[in-house]
This record gives structure tokens, C-alpha cells and sequence, in this order.
């Protein structure tokens, strides 16, 4: 009886293992980011971006650009 609960225990334990283990959300795809200035003659164009690829190989991101020699 002693051999057949340690059994069902551990049987127990390796499916809560594995069932939490296979609904783990997969880790998110490659990502890149960054931030950078260009200066053209006396003023400054400063921009930075964000992209990130998901499960389906889809590109999504952001950019924004600055220009505070411009008033922009």
C-alpha cells in the first residue's frame, strides 16, 4: 500500500509539473530600441523607436521624432 501512494504522489506531482509547465505563455520574439540625434547644420533632429516581433513572426513598434530647434 506504502509503495502504491508513493507512486500515485509522484505520478500526481509530474502531471501538475507538466500541465503548468505546458500552458507557460511562450517568451515574446526578438525586440530592438534606441535613440539617436542628427545634427544638420545648427539644429538637432533627435528621434528614438521601439520594435518587437510576436508569436507569428509580426513586426509591430513605435517612432517618434523631436525637433527642438524647430518648435516641433
Amino acid at each position: 500500500m506504502r509503495k502504491l501512494s508513493v507512486l500515485f504522489a509522484g505520478t500526481l506531482l509530474l502531471a501538475i509539473f507538466c500541465s503548468v509547465t505546458a500552458f507557460k505563455p511562450l517568451p515574446p520574439g526578438p525586440s530592438a530600441n534606441g535613440q539617436g540625434g542628427l545634427t544638420i547644420g545648427d539644429r538637432v533632429q533627435h528621434f528614438s523607436f521601439h520594435a518587437s516581433t510576436d508569436k507569428a513572426g509580426v513586426v509591430s513598434g513605435s517612432f517618434e521624432v523631436k525637433s527642438p530647434s524647430q518648435d516641433l
